[in-house]
């Protein structure tokens, strides 16, 4: 074989996970077309980070579109794993959740310490809310503690599983959903 052909068998290639690394990185630096963005002229009360769970609603539904907030309204729980590299990232770094915020202070006292965790409850428990469920923060926190303790067991050389989630069905129709996309849309023209 000649050099040139092994150069080019061992050359990277873009695949699948550095497209979302570079998803990530644009993410960074904004929401830019990768998921969930807050609206444009967002008022800065809503930029400051929240204190508690409560606040940071606040500041979601004033910052997301309206378009965003039917995305929620229309989603399944599950599928809310799609904002945690977009949405959640934004959470992370604008609220200080890896530099220890008052937000990131507040779950510190319900137990939980990773940032990503953070960002997950604050996304989960805002669909939660918007569908009308219970947030159930202790099974959210428990959910967290399992994994992490798993994790701590596999590096003892352990075998652990992490209880699946139980994840609760959308409680929006979906005509009511397709009507209100239309709406939208209708508008936005």
């Amino acid at each position: 074989m000649q050099a040139r052909e092994r150069a080019e068998r061992r050359a990277p290639t873009l695949g699948l996970g550095a497209r979302h690394v570079l998803c990530a990185l644009a993410c960074g630096f904004g929401l830019v077309a990768c998921g969930m963005q807050p609206a444009r002229n967002v008022d800065d009360r809503f930029r400051k980070a929240p204190a508690t769970l409560q606040e940071a609603f606040v500041a979601l539904d004033g910052m997301l579109p309206a378009s965003e907030r039917l995305r929620v309204r229309c989603s399944s729980e599950e599928e809310m794993i799609q904002y945690h590299m977009t949405l959640g990232l934004w959470m992370r770094n604008s609220w200080g959740l890896w530099a220890g915020s008052r937000l990131a202070r507040w779950f510190n006292a319900a137990g939980i310490h990773h940032p990503d965790d953070m960002s997950g409850i604050i996304i989960n428990s805002y669909w939660r809310r918007a569908h009308r469920y219970p947030l159930d923060l202790e099974e959210q926190v428990a959910h967290y503690r399992a994994w992490w303790a798993c994790i701590a067991s596999k590096r003892d050389g352990q075998p652990c599983t992490v209880p699946e989630r139980r994840h609760r069905p959308p409680r929006a129709e979906e005509s009511a959903c397709l009507a209100a996309e239309e709406e939208l849309a209708r508008r936005s023209r």
